[in-house]
């Protein structure tokens, strides 16, 4: 057994923890490499072993980011021999996703962040990838990628939303049997339905199931929420959420304006600029949910992940070429970390090699801290992340501050108590940004709350209650007329132009979004062991950090692992199987969900998918999707650029007489330069053929902007070079002409056109303004 399994833990005990209890796990701690304190000193104890909540350190132990666990975490530990998630061995009963790790497949990046911040709130963990920890994939999609690939893991149960709305609504923990996706088929809108019972909750008397006590009445008293349109929260969980503020006293208004709390995801919103002016206070749904089930109000400038993000689309300059590793932290101190490293930008390492830039530590102890020094690698302390993060600007590790350790090797300051400064806030805010011109009218504030009013109108329809998106692998957005809808959300534009290289390293930071695949060597790599110390090898320490030896054949498995990253879209991939992923990535061949990381796009035939049209942005290849077949028929590596896709009938109806390698080598120019739509605004009515969220991720790819009008009267509009674009639908001739009043007024040109032209224009890598697609 390893006898450092617990170097670097140092727990106390609360005062209701038995003697001879105290005694064998102390003495277990101990004789593994850790230490006890008699005393609770926030400071040094990095573990607090309590049987329930009900001690006076309590609040302070979560405050400073502690690890609270119960007697079985040691005893789980040392019979696993390795160190296992704090969070599953909480003493506190009201942890409802006490053992339960999610990870968020297909959903709005608002819906993502509720449930993120519930499970958190409650005791749970939350993945952006499939790691052996995972419990339960939450998923519209049975067919996403990460179902196909969670399949594989009986352990892994893949359910609905509605299993986390569920468990918020009645306060309860559900069992999850009734949420299971029926792997054959999606699952159906009418049966989704929340009944107005849940009998299948009370079957079985004999059940103990979780609570939370009863939401705090007052937490909220006097406070009027406003939700940031731009966190696009879905119609069920914007319904859900407004409940539980209500429960605490609050008001939830449609109109920004009225509110005293402003609830925003980033500060690239025009809500967080209109907010933070006024005085309103700032907050994002992790601090509402941390409120909540704490039960007091908190300053959220006290927790940097309590205030909206700076940024869902730039990373601080520099740091995104980083690579960071992170040792001797646990528990939510550790995940904390972990998220600055991803929201500055930086790549997250679980395992260190040579090729890490940096090492986090608390102490100066540690394999992991001799290999740095052997390797000279940066090693910093939390203090460093913390400041960047909250600067937003990479702090250099030359300043004392981040390199000096007390002579026990320990910080003079916690996790977590670094704090947000409104000076550093106002500097940031007031930084001159690219943007697109919004255009606005005198009497904008009026119509402005009249919009606001609309845009976070709570749908009452039943059937919206998980209504799902086709499945991108096939959903084609399709130029046959359709009956015009409604799209589900309005979101407001962002402020932030984004070149190819921001966009790429802000999608790797935030996951707010979490869409990316991961294969099994991405899986597998959660179950790795550290490198091993000076005196390894060198040839294994470079093979280890992914470093090709020089003696590898052409054909021999790796040449350049995962240098090929392939994007399948327009096709199932129901019949691949564990096995095939992992024959995929010995070839060095990874599946990617996210457009932005991909080299190649895999499809059957020219098929215009959301998933197709984003990663165009990004200037990939294009293969058939047989170059997958023929990796795993032959079982080694194969040269892409003999599979390049051959569409001569897609080519003649959709490409304009131009061939594919023509549309690819204009993505790879136009993404050099920004994007196809670099500089450009689009205002999208509502009633355009392709679903209006998706056509503003679509648009935002490709380096535009976009703004939804929810009114033919509006004042406001996104103009450029004196141009206004406008996407409406045949049905949308009113907007059209409220557009056209308000360029004649103000001296614009405007080009209004219907959504075609948009997805036209992309796929064809061409922008001309044209009368084949004009909405007027």
């Amino acid at each position: 057994m390893d006898k450092e399994l617990f170097v670097g833990t140092i727990a106390w005990f609360a005062p209701s923890i038995p003697a001879d209890t105290k005694q064998s796990i102390s003495d277990a701690i101990i004789d593994h490499g850790g230490k006890c304190s008699d005393t609770f000193d926030p400071i040094r104890v990095t573990h607090v072993v309590a049987q329930d909540p009900r001690f006076a350190e309590y609040n302070a132990a979560l405050k400073n980011l502690l690890s609270v666990i119960t007697p079985e975490w040691v005893e789980s530990c040392l019979a696993r021999g390795r160190l296992l998630p704090t969070r599953p061995f909480s003493p506190d009963p009201s942890h409802l996703f006490a053992n339960v790790c999610v990870c968020v497949a297909d959903l709005p990046p608002g819906d993502a962040e509720i449930i993120y911040g519930a499970v958190l709130g409650l005791g749970g963990q939350w993945a952006h990838s499939l790691t052996r920890f995972v419990t339960h994939v939450i998923a519209n999609d049975p067919n996403d990628p990460k179902c196909i690939l969670a399949r594989n893991k009986p352990s892994i149960r893949i359910v609905t939303p509605l299993w986390v709305e569920d468990c918020l609504r009645i306060g309860r923990r559900v069992p999850d049997d009734a949420y299971l996706h029926d792997q054959s088929q999606k699952i159906d809108s009418e049966s989704a339905k929340i009944p107005s019972s849940l009998p299948h909750i009370d079957a079985d008397p004999e059940v103990t199931i979780p609570e939370f006590t009863n939401p705090p009445a007052k937490l909220f008293a006097g406070h009027t929420l406003y939700i940031d349109p731009d966190i696009s929260l879905s119609a069920p969980y914007l319904e859900s959420f407004t409940q539980l503020v209500q429960k605490c006293g609050g008001i939830v208004s449609k109109s920004l304006s009225a509110a005293t709390i402003a609830v925003c995801l980033d500060r690239s919103t025009s809500t967080y600029t209109t907010a933070f002016q006024k005085g309103i206070i700032l907050g994002n749904i992790q601090w509402v949910f941390d409120m909540i089930f704490k039960g007091e109000f908190l300053d959220p400038l006290k927790q940097l992940l309590h205030y909206p993000i700076p940024s869902k689309t730039q990373s601080i300059p520099k740091m995104q070429d980083l690579a960071i590793c992170v040792s001797l932290y646990s528990g939510d101190a550790r995940a904390y970390i972990e998220q600055l490293i991803r929201l500055v930008g930086a790549k997250y390492t679980k395992t260190l090699t040579p090729t890490n830039t940096h090492l986090i530590v608390p102490k100066a102890e540690g394999k992991k801290y001799a290999a740095a020094r052997y390797w000279s690698l940066h090693v910093v302390n939390h203090l460093w992340i913390e400041e960047s993060y909250a600067k937003w600007q990479m702090q250099s590790v030359s300043d004392p501050k981040y390199t000096q350790f007390l002579a026990d090797g320990t910080l003079t300051q916690v996790v977590g108590q670094t704090q947000l400064k409104v000076a550093d806030l106002a500097e940031l805010i007031s930084k001159p940004k690219e943007s697109v011109i919004v255009e606005v009218d005198s009497d904008q504030e009026e119509d402005s709350a009249k919009e606001n009013l609309q845009a976070t109108t709570i749908s009452n329809e039943t059937e919206v209650r998980l209504q799902n998106r086709r499945s991108e692998n096939s959903q084609e957005l399709s130029i046959v007329p359709s009956t015009p809808r409604n799209p589900l959300e309005v979101v407001r534009d962002t402020v932030e132009q984004r070149s190819r290289s921001s966009r790429k390293s802000a999608q790797a930071a935030t996951e707010k979004l979490h869409t990316a695949i991961e294969d099994l060597n991405e899986f597998q790599r959660h179950h790795s062991k550290l490198p091993k110390l000076p005196g390894e090898d060198t040839r294994k320490r470079k093979e280890r950090a992914g470093t090709p030896s020089s003696k590898r054949s052409k054909n021999s498995p790796v040449a350049d692992i995962q240098a090929i990253k392939i994007l399948p879209t327009g096709f199932a991939l129901d019949h691949l199987k564990e096995d095939d992923i992992e024959k995929l990535s010995k070839l060095g061949v990874m599946l990617v969900d996210d457009p932005s990381e991909t080299t190649h796009v895999a499809l059957e035939k020219i098929k215009r998918t959301e998933k197709f049209l984003v990663a165009l942005a990004y200037g990939p290849k294009i293969v058939d999707r047989s170059y997958i077949e023929a990796l795993l028929s032959q079982d080694t590596t194969l040269d892409p650029d003999d599979f390049l896709l051959k569409d001569k009938e897609g080519e003649r109806q959709l490409l304009a007489g131009k061939t594919l390698l023509d549309v690819v080598k204009s993505a790879k120019d136009y993404c050099a330069k920004g994007g196809l739509f670099h500089k450009m605004g689009f205002n999208i009515t509502p009633n355009t053929k392709a679903q209006g969220d998706v056509l503003k991720r679509i648009i935002e790819a490709h380096g535009g902007k976009c703004k939804f009008i929810k009114s033919a009267r509006s004042k406001e509009y996104l103009v450029n070079n004196d141009q206004l674009v406008l996407i409406a639908g045949s049905s949308d001739g009113q907007f059209v002409e409220g557009a056209n009043a308000y360029g004649k007024k103000h001296g614009y040109s405007v080009k209004a056109y219907t959504s075609e032209w948009v997805l036209s224009s992309i796929v064809r890598m061409d922008v001309t303004f044209d009368s084949e697609y004009r909405a007027d």
